[in-house]
């Protein structure tokens, strides 16, 4: 009998089983209806945006589609103001919230610096030339330069590094060319193509894809990404003339923009000026080689939590649902709700939490590497989702050996807190084996554009045009020793439009210092052999010491070593 009741409570089981099974899969069916409507809306909005900025769109008008985009942005700074104030001037004295999420602020303590700081991680490159008023210098030379005298500054955060100065610099502010004082000098590492603006007098400025420059358009001064000037329309404003007191200036037309290149872990430098006119506008831009350019910043949220007694036993996780139950919610609404009332709309703008990450890497804007424990309602195992977004580890042009043991480290190093030597005993490990990888899994992978436009001769001898991007010259050198020997037959040529794989060579070949070839075609008997240190320093050891330096611990060099403090 009891054998039988026992049967009986397994069948029951089974069916009660595949009763939430059903279940299940229709709430995954509803969610994905949920979110496939929420992207083909998304989608719609953006194409409507896009309409009114296309010429061919019947009812094309940019003076909508640019007021779409300046709203946004004006809603945006909004809300970082509106953050900013509750966290300066309320957080520490916010006692009911204070006793419902059962904390107490520590005396006399009070959040003094903005913990929402506008980012874009738009750089300019390292040779970039600064008027100040003292005189000129490469932005790189400005930056080391007041760092010897003033020290890091204390905003120095998320894989940025900053100091200040006295000096001035140039800027376009109401209208006329004026110095302005500097805020802060601020600089991080790149990786990242490398773009070029060029006017027609030859001016240029080197800058990330993410950068702003400042354009003319019908009269309007409007900050332009690369990928968004228009060459047809857009003028840029130049410095004609800077002599002592007589600074002059000129709309420039624009002859090119391209991607000349990447940036390869070197520094991209920005500058954030002090306003001096009652517009913040200012505060965002500089001259740079002439040209009037627009500068970036970056979030923080830590000084408010530090000030929490006893913050290290709280359940921080529980803290932050809290935070934003009690407080959040109803203050971003009561936010959302007054702006929309003083621009004589409806509010259509919402506050919703999306994940907390127990542990979390901020490297640069869209750039980061997250350990989520809990995203859309859901608890997440711990390093079950590990979220990494920008990074070596998600980018094409990384080896694929790399990308592997990259993703490998970062489960290392979030496992428990680690030792710089036990990091370093792990890499030696992983380098020993990129030596016995194959060539093809150790190689960057880049495409080749404008072959023709930077070739001078690659039948002879290898000769390039000024400014060629270090893949063409790779795929130049792969190309003279393929026509120069008995192999071109077996080996093709590299033209533009092609995916190669790229690694630096031993030595420098006709002025390459590294070596191109084929997916699936290394041709080993006319290669040059490659330099396996700089190669993983390159392509492994860079984007791990960005994550070290970010997570506060010491850099490896390219011998593995580190230095160890005295004291």
């Amino acid at each position: 009998m009891d054998i039988k009741n026992k049967k009986q409570e397994i069948e029951d089981l089974k069916s009660l089983l595949e009763e939430k099974k059903q279940t299940l899969k229709a709430y995954q069916k509803e969610k994905d209806i949920y979110y496939n409507t929420e992207q083909a809306i998304k989608i719609l909005l953006n194409s409507i945006y896009g309409c009114f900025g296309s010429e061919y769109f019947t009812f094309f008008k940019k003076d909508i589609a640019e007021s779409i985009t300046l709203q946004a942005q004006h809603l945006i700074r909004h809300s970082e103001d509106m953050v900013n104030k509750y966290f300066m001037e309320y957080w520490h004295k916010d006692f009911k919230l204070h006793e419902k999420l059962g904390i107490k602020i520590k005396p006399n303590a009070k959040v003094s610096k903005p913990v929402w700081i506008y980012t874009d991680t738009d750089s300019c490159a390292p040779d970039t030339i600064i008027i100040t008023d003292k005189g000129k210098l490469t932005i790189e030379e400005l930056y080391n330069s007041q760092l010897k005298v003033n020290g890091p500054s204390d905003e120095s955060k998320a894989g940025h590094e900053s100091t200040t100065t006295d000096l001035k610099i140039l800027n376009y502010v109401d209208n006329k060319i004026q110095f302005v004082p500097v805020n802060r000098l601020i600089r991080h590492k790149l990786n990242k193509p490398k773009w070029r603006v060029k006017t027609k007098s030859g001016k240029f400025i080197d800058i990330t894809g993410d950068h702003s420059i400042m354009v003319f358009r019908d009269g309007k001064k409007l900050k332009a990404k690369p990928s968004e000037v228009n060459i047809e329309t857009d003028k840029i404003l130049s410095i004609h003339k800077a002599i002592k007191e007589e600074i002059q200036f000129e709309f420039e037309d624009i002859e090119s923009v391209e991607i000349i290149g990447d940036f390869e872990n070197e520094y991209g430098y920005d500058i954030e000026v002090i306003p001096v006119s009652d517009s913040n506008e200012d505060l965002h831009t500089f001259i740079a080689n002439d040209i009037l350019v627009h500068n970036s910043g970056y979030v923080a949220f830590d000084e408010p939590f530090s000030l929490i007694e006893n913050f290290d036993n709280l359940d921080t996780k529980q803290l932050i649902f809290d935070l934003v139950n009690f407080r959040f919610e109803s203050y971003l609404s009561n936010v959302f709700e007054k702006y929309a009332t003083d621009h004589n709309t409806e509010n259509y703008q919402d506050f919703e939490m999306e994940s907390v990450s127990k542990q979390a890497v901020w490297l640069a804007k869209k750039n980061y590497i997250l350990n989520i424990a809990w995203e859309d309602g859901v608890n997440r195992d711990d390093l079950s989702t590990v979220m990494i977004k920008g990074w070596d580890t998600v980018k094409s042009s990384t080896p694929s050996f790399c990308r592997k043991h990259l993703k490998e480290m970062i489960i290392f190093l979030f496992t428990q807190e680690r030792s710089i030597d036990e990091v370093s005993k792990r890499v030696k490990d992983i380098k020993k084996q990129f030596k016995l990888a194959r060539i093809e899994d150790i190689s960057k992978n880049i495409k080749v554009n404008n072959y023709q436009k930077y070739l001078i001769n690659d039948t002879t001898g290898v000769e390039f045009r000024t400014g060629a991007p270090y893949n063409l010259k790779g795929a130049m050198l792969h190309n003279y020793f393929v026509q120069s020997s008995k192999f071109k037959n077996k080996y093709g040529l590299i033209t533009s439009g092609d995916k190669v794989k790229l690694y630096f060579t031993k030595n420098q070949n006709k002025g390459c210092d590294n070596f191109a070839f084929l997916p699936g075609y290394h041709p080993y008997e006319i290669a040059p052999e490659i330099d396996y240190d700089e190669q993983f320093t390159k392509t492994f050891l860079d984007p791990l010491n960005r994550v070290l330096t970010s997570m506060k611990m010491r850099e490896l060099n390219p011998n593995l070593m580190f230095a160890k403090s005295l004291f």
